[in-house]
């Protein structure tokens, strides 16, 4: 049976005297045209050598507008660190994750000095269009001619970027290479690379301003009463509760996306199973509006940290003690007054670890001693804050 739609042709030859004689066609289907011509463009596409560059390679300069059809030019960005997110395509639910991420973590980014820059192949107006619809901050590019895309290796046979994100130092390298990409966690992944890269004065997450208004309470101050829902079961939980047959209690801040945050569980756990014994009780308290309760819930039954993770409905109680980052630490007395406030300790890394701030302050409280110093500057990712 021969097929009389659409087809291809597949020409017969034979040798004839060394010359090439066509002796007919195959008639194919004309899905398998499409088909074998898709399979030989992608195989093509990679045959070619279309592989993201490498770190250390020297970063391809670009000139592109972004949504509001401004030029941003690479080289006008050295002496900064550059963050060059690739995604496919607007207004796509893993896009649309991806870009989320970039915003909730845009206010980390900027304290590490970095410009980030998301980029596709669309054009401005779809860009504006799809910052509009998600309330997206940070800057995105339209790679419409492809060229970025082409020149960083991560055009794909369809024609749109894969998702890779670059981090490009100041001196115009590239520093890291995040492939692949987690679009839930992407902003926190980045602001940890950053990080471990040593961007910002001092290597970490720079403590951001407390908000208009907003007044972070020092040791001595009185420190303000709460009452929580517990994010794991029903109920509330007060610090009213901790203080009653404890010495004192550790107020700390906490976050189930900031990697910071996360790189301290350990710790913590390790911290509050070493006094409790003594009398001193460990709360933890996640204020960030971009995490749900169910979400905290589950991160931390995971951590399993072995005391209360309280939910802070629009930072609430963060605005009461002026709490900025997470991690970040309150020893509070029996009386209610703060008696240490800041860092865990002096490095994000456990194993570079030199000074136990809180470690030390408590033990020193319980000893009756001064605690020196009462005051260390937290690091970490800033709280993330409801609009008011």
């Amino acid at each position: 049976m021969v097929y009389r739609g659409k087809t291809g042709c597949g020409v017969l030859t034979r040798q004839v005297g060394g010359n090439t004689v066509k002796k007919g066609c195959i008639l194919w289907p004309f899905g398998l045209v499409v088909l074998a011509i898709a399979v030989s463009a992608f195989v093509l596409g990679f045959a070619g050598g279309s592989h993201a560059i490498e770190e250390g390679a020297t970063a391809p300069l670009f000139a592109l507008p972004d949504q509001h059809g401004k030029t941003h030019s690479l080289a006008d960005y050295r002496g900064r660190w550059v963050v060059l997110a690739f995604y496919p395509a607007d207004m796509t639910s893993g896009c649309t994750l991806q870009n989320r991420s970039l915003t909730a973590s845009l206010d980390d980014l900027t304290a590490l000095g970095a410009a980030v820059f998301a980029i596709s192949v669309q054009d401005s107006a779809s860009h504006a269009k799809f910052c509009d619809a998600e309330g997206l901050k940070h800057t995105l590019l339209a790679d419409t001619g492809k060229t970025a895309a082409k020149d960083y290796g991560v055009l794909l046979p369809a024609g749109v970027a894969k998702r890779v994100t670059f981090v490009i130092n100041p001196e115009g390298a590239i520093a890291r290479r995040l492939d692949p990409v987690s679009v839930q966690s992407h902003g926190p992944d980045v602001v940890a690379l950053l990080q471990d890269l040593g961007a910002g004065s001092d290597g970490k997450a720079e403590s951001t301003a407390p908000p208009r208004g907003v007044r972070t309470l020092r040791p001595g101050s009185k420190a303000p009463l709460f009452n929580l829902p517990d994010s794991a079961r029903s109920g509330l939980v007060a610090l009213s509760d901790l203080q009653s047959g404890n010495k004192g209690a550790v107020v700390v801040w906490v976050s189930a996306q900031c990697p910071v945050s996360g790189a301290y569980q350990e710790r913590i756990k390790s911290l509050a199973a070493r006094f409790k014994p003594q009398g001193i009780a460990f709360v933890a308290i996640d204020s960030n509006t971009t995490e749900s309760r169910d979400q905290v819930a589950a991160h931390f039954r995971k951590a399993a940290l072995g005391f209360p993770v309280l939910v802070d409905v629009n930072n609430t109680v963060a605005d009461l003690y002026g709490a900025v980052v997470t991690p970040e630490a309150f020893l509070v007395d029996r009386s209610g007054i703060i008696r240490y406030h800041g860092a865990i300790d002096d490095s994000r890394d456990a194993a570079a670890v030199k000074k136990s701030y809180l470690a030390d302050a408590l033990t020193a409280f319980l000893a009756g001693e001064e605690i020196r110093p009462n005051e260390v500057k937290s690091f970490g990712c800033s709280v993330k804050r409801a609009k008011k």
